[in-house]
């Protein structure tokens, strides 16, 4: 344990949980996740052979309960530590993400990960009903980039960014971008032109397929491209 998080050992497994949380709440959030994946498989509203996702409300809250099914390790990581470090290091860095609450390695060989529930559209969505206004799209796309550039700056690159990885939340009158995965995350790393290009093709195939929207993407991005390139520091261009 320390000034950030909690850890306990118990029959259960491994519990750790972040300052402000409670190891009680977390417990009935992955049981009622445990209950809807047995009883309701249809409410999970992600189910692959690696991992399921739910969205349970509690205690007038919603939150984010994902499941890793395999026990394999991914390197020397596990997919749920992994995931637990990738947030922290985000959200230490300053950058907007969904927070890690909790974190289970179960006795059974699965890990449970407990994240805060953001509010509101996926950029793609967002994009698309914006998609008739050109003031909102370019808005938001503005957004959109100069929080790639945050990730770049500090040394983040996201393999697989796309427009449904960015929660558009919008309240009391503020609009805010985070960013919802977190997995496919390289630290440390040395930007390149390379890596713009990359995103820009990722992200492209991503939006929304209306022309004009298109068109603005193109315009901004080369725009935030060149920006960040002509004023990040030489440690950061290849």
């Amino acid at each position: 344990s320390n000034s950030i998080c909690s850890i306990v050992k118990n029959s259960t497994g491994t519990w750790r949980w972040r300052t402000g949380f409670n190891l009680s709440l977390a417990q009935k959030l992955i049981q009622a996740h445990k209950d809807i994946s047995s009883e309701y498989p249809v409410k999970m509203i992600e189910e692959n052979k690696e991992q399921r996702t739910s969205v349970i409300d509690l205690e007038g809250k919603g939150f984010i309960i994902k499941e890793f099914i395999y026990s394999k390790r991914w390197g020397k990581v596990s997919p749920g530590r992994e995931r637990w470090l990738s947030n922290w290091r985000l959200e230490m860095s300053g950058l907007p993400v969904s927070k890690c609450l909790a974190w289970l390695e179960d006795a059974d060989g699965k890990s449970y990960l407990v994240k805060e529930y953001i509010k509101g559209d996926s950029l793609y969505a967002s994009l698309k009903n914006a998609a008739g206004d050109k003031v909102k799209r370019k808005f938001l796309l503005g957004e959109f980039l100069n929080l790639l550039a945050r990730l770049y700056f500090m040394g983040f690159v996201h393999n697989n960014l796309t427009a449904k990885d960015i929660i558009v939340n919008s309240e009391e009158g503020l609009t805010r971008l985070y960013l919802a995965g977190s997995n496919a995350i390289e630290y440390h790393r040395r930007v390149s032109r390379a890596h713009w290009q990359q995103h820009f093709h990722q992200l492209a195939e991503t939006l929304p397929d209306v022309p004009a929207l298109n068109q603005d993407f193109a315009q901004l991005f080369a725009e935030a491209r060149d920006k960040w390139l002509g004023t990040a520091s030489g440690q950061a261009i290849i």
